[in-house]
């Protein structure tokens, strides 16, 4: 057996992966004054992870996701209102 990975399992290590960077440079304090990068990772990583869900019809997770993605647009659209 092929250890091949598919298309949503890739797209989901990706869009994890967004999303812990995020979570670990502000943990760490490392963005402190980069909020827009913070935003947009966020928002890469649960577009990403939410069309996964999507596609495999995973309900629970299509909530956090969405939830997510529109949290983090909202954080986004007032750090670029306030520019």
């Amino acid at each position: 057996m092929a250890n091949t990975m598919t298309w949503d399992q890739i797209l989901s290590l990706l869009g994890a992966a967004g999303i812990l960077a995020a979570y670990a440079m502000q943990h760490h304090q490392r963005w402190q004054n980069h909020r827009f990068a913070y935003d947009c990772l966020n928002i890469f990583g649960s577009s990403a992870l939410l069309a996964v869900a999507l596609v495999n019809q995973q309900s629970g997770f299509i909530v956090l996701q969405a939830a997510w993605l529109l949290i983090s647009l909202r954080s986004l659209q007032k750090h670029v209102s306030q520019r």
